[in-house]
């Protein structure tokens, strides 16, 4: 069952998500740990390490935003376009996806820039 992370946030040393606007907005998020840290409710040296796609704008616009505060950035490109293609053709020969679906693999391959942020 899901939950609202601010319903239900555990103490962890590590938090990861990307955002997906406008439910879960990396800025709230931090600011929502940073609560939490402040309370005591999660450790003092936990980190939250942050995935933003370099195709979307909205998440760029975050890093750049955040940059500043981030302890260490890094680029993880990722290219899972063959096994996509190759995926999508045989889902295709069995008709379980329609021929229209292939812009599915548009995002198959990419990079994600990565961050860790105190907070």
């Amino acid at each position: 069952v899901c939950h609202k992370y601010q319903d239900r946030c555990p103490d962890g040393d590590v938090y990861t998500w990307w955002q997906q606007p406008p439910m879960l907005r990396n800025e709230e998020v931090l600011r929502h740990l940073t609560s939490l840290k402040r309370k005591g409710l999660v450790r003092p040296d936990a980190q939250a390490v942050v995935l933003f796609d370099q195709a979307f704008s909205h998440d760029m616009r975050s890093l750049q935003a955040l940059r500043r505060n981030a302890l260490w950035l890094m680029e993880v490109p990722y290219d899972e376009m063959g096994v996509c293609q190759r995926s999508l053709r045989s889902a295709i020969a069995k008709g379980t996806v329609a021929r229209k679906a292939k812009d599915i693999c548009s995002r198959a391959k990419g990079v994600f820039s990565v961050g860790g942020f105190g907070f």
